[in-house]
């Protein structure tokens, strides 16, 4: 886990994910927009995270994944839970890492996230 109070630590820890990843052929989530945002449009991507584990598990996949209205759930804090939502989850096709340079993967996989993005 990264304390996001701490962004110093998360740098190694995401170098040993990818490690671990490569080398037990496993999967790992991040949401390289942070936070959720209050209004459902989506935060610049931030590269750092996705770049690391890109470099130490270059045989990774990217399954870019679109998430709608999860943003709603939350949208008066904790409590009271919105209800009664449509909250939709769209997986994209993967895209090797070993195919893509960095920037290209990075900008590919934001674009397909957000293009997707119903407001």
């Amino acid at each position: 886990m990264i304390d996001r109070e701490n962004p110093r630590q998360a740098l190694p820890l995401l170098k040993q994910m990818g490690e671990y990843i490569n080398q037990h052929n496993r999967s790992a989530i991040i949401f390289p927009e942070g936070t959720r945002s209050k209004d459902g449009r989506p935060k610049n991507f931030a590269p750092n995270g996705l770049k690391i584990l890109c470099k130490y598990a270059p045989d990774a996949l990217v399954v870019p994944v679109t998430i709608n209205n999860s943003w709603k759930l939350f949208k008066y804090g904790a409590f009271p839970l919105h209800m009664g939502l449509n909250v939709s989850i769209t997986v994209h096709n993967p895209v090797s890492v070993r195919d893509s340079d960095f920037d290209n993967l990075f900008e590919q996989t934001q674009k397909t996230i957000t293009e997707h993005i119903k407001f």
